[in-house]
């Protein structure tokens, strides 16, 4: 009788054996599924606040700049969209500086302005000019793959436009204090240099020394503008999206055009 029990209790010992990984499978799978559903929610939640914001960024388009209004900064604007609180802000990009297209000089001016050494910046100025130009032979006080070899980098100008203005921190000379403080006033979307009228206390200071001031009724609701909105619900889920627009286009009847979109992750 003793061995018909201790087999009895070795059969239980291996069925326990199997019912216990089988539970901690089954645990994890159940948390896995809590956590996928949980994570689907989250996106849906995102994807929800982000069409939010682009729809104030539409109303934006359809109502301030109708309106011709522009072509100056704007305060934020707060209003409620479906179930969230929306803010949203124009910022005129035409009164930056597009390193795109800016001249050696201008570049060099805003340096200045910024707390740059004069020499080192007409040199930083130069190199930014030789960055973006194509061919192998540096500009005046510029820099092309020899000055970065010699510099001990390992790698020299594209000879193309800057892709974003975090691409200028690899130009020779620049810095990342000197990059810090120079990107607020920057733009890749402009296509002309910066409106005087429009442009911030720095790179007006910098275009007056070249001897370029504003015009009196200079300004216009023409030009490119980033509208910024931030969607938040109470439970503190949000999402935050920019367009870039150009307003006043020649080229489209409704008289304005979204150039990129995108989801910033700056402050």
């Amino acid at each position: 009788m003793r061995r018909a029990g201790g087999d009895r209790g070795f059969a239980l010992l291996v069925v326990l054996w199997t019912l216990v990984p089988m539970a901690l499978l089954f645990a994890m799978l159940a948390a896995a599924a809590r956590s996928d559903a949980q994570l689907t929610a989250n996106l849906r939640s995102a994807a929800e606040l982000e069409a939010v914001a682009d729809g104030a960024i539409y109303t934006v388009l359809f109502d301030l700049f109708q309106r011709g209004e522009a072509s100056r900064d704007s305060p934020p604007v707060l209003a409620r969209l479906s179930g969230a609180e929306v803010a949203v802000k124009v910022t005129n990009q035409s009164g930056l500086v597009n390193p795109n297209i800016a001249s050696p000089d201008l570049l060099a001016a805003l340096l200045v302005r910024l707390g740059g050494e004069p020499g080192q910046a007409f040199r930083t100025a130069g190199a930014i000019a030789d960055w973006r130009t194509p061919g192998r032979k540096a500009g005046r006080s510029g820099a092309k793959a020899a000055q970065y070899r010699a510099a001990g980098l390992g790698y020299g100008p594209p000879g193309a436009p800057f892709e974003s203005v975090g691409e200028l921190g690899d130009v020779l000379g620049m810095t990342p204090a000197l990059l810090a403080a120079l990107a607020p006033h920057l733009t890749l979307y402009s296509d002309s240099d910066p409106d005087p009228a429009l442009a911030d206390p720095v790179v007006r200071a910098a275009l007056r020394d070249l001897g370029i001031v504003a015009r009196p009724g200079q300004a216009s609701a023409t030009g490119v503008a980033a509208i910024t909105a931030q969607a938040q619900r109470a439970d503190g889920a949000h999402a935050r999206r920019r367009a870039i627009v150009r307003v006043g286009s020649p080229v489209d009847r409704r008289g304005w055009r979204v150039l990129m979109w995108e989801t910033p992750h700056d402050g």
